[in-house]
C-alpha cells in the first residue's frame, strides 16, 4: 500500500467496518479487547498486507482472514520460549517457509458461508500463491497447532465455521 496516496478518513472508515464485523462475528476472539486495540490490530495487519476480507453481493463484509509469512523455526522457537507470535512487528514480507494464520472470521449466518470461505481461500491463495508449499500454523485452544494442507482445504470448503 502506497502511504503517499492514502485517504486517511476513508481508510479509517474501512478499518472501523472491519472492527464492527469482527466484534459481531468473532467476538469470542476479541472479548477482552478494547475497541481501540481492535482498531489498531486490524489497521496494523491491513497496512502490513496481512489482512484480507471479502464482501457479499450487497457489498457487506462477510469474511476476514489475518495471516503472515514467517519461518517455521522462528514460530516454533517463539512458542518454546513463550514469546507472542504477534508482537506488532511487520513480519518478513513474502519470505519464509511458513504461514501463521491468526484469525479467520466468517459470517456463518450469512447467505452463503461456504461461498465466503471459498472467496477467502482464493484471496489468501492470491496473496500467498505458494501457501501449499509452506508449513501452516495457528493457535487452537491456546496451543500452537500445525495444520495440514488437507485440513485447511477441508475447513474452508466442507465444514461450517462456527462463531
Amino acid at each position: 500500500m502506497n502511504l503517499a496516496y492514502i485517504d486517511a478518513k476513508a481508510e479509517a472508515n474501512k478499518v472501523r467496518q472491519l472492527a464492527v464485523f469482527c466484534l459481531l462475528h468473532g467476538g469470542h476472539l476479541f472479548r477482552n479487547w478494547s475497541g481501540e486495540k481492535l482498531f489498531k490490530y486490524l489497521a496494523f495487519h491491513w497496512f502490513s498486507g496481512q489482512l484480507l476480507w471479502t464482501r457479499d453481493v450487497d457489498g457487506e463484509i462477510d469474511g476476514v482472514f489475518i495471516a503472515w509469512p514467517d519461518f517455521a523455526s522462528e514460530i516454533l522457537r517463539r512458542e518454546q520460549s513463550g514469546d507472542f507470535h504477534f508482537n506488532w512487528r511487520a513480519g518478513i514480507g513474502a519470505g519464509g517457509d511458513a504461514l501463521m494464520i491468526a484469525d479467520v472470521i466468517i459470517d456463518a449466518h450469512g447467505r452463503d458461508a461456504r461461498e465466503t470461505r471459498d472467496r477467502l481461500l482464493q484471496a489468501a491463495s492470491a496473496r500467498w500463491p505458494d501457501w501449499k508449499m509452506r508449513r501452516l500454523f495457528t493457535h487452537r485452544r491456546c496451543r500452537l497447532t500445525e495444520l495440514s494442507h488437507a485440513t485447511v482445504a477441508r475447513l474452508f470448503h466442507e465444514q461450517p465455521v462456527s462463531t
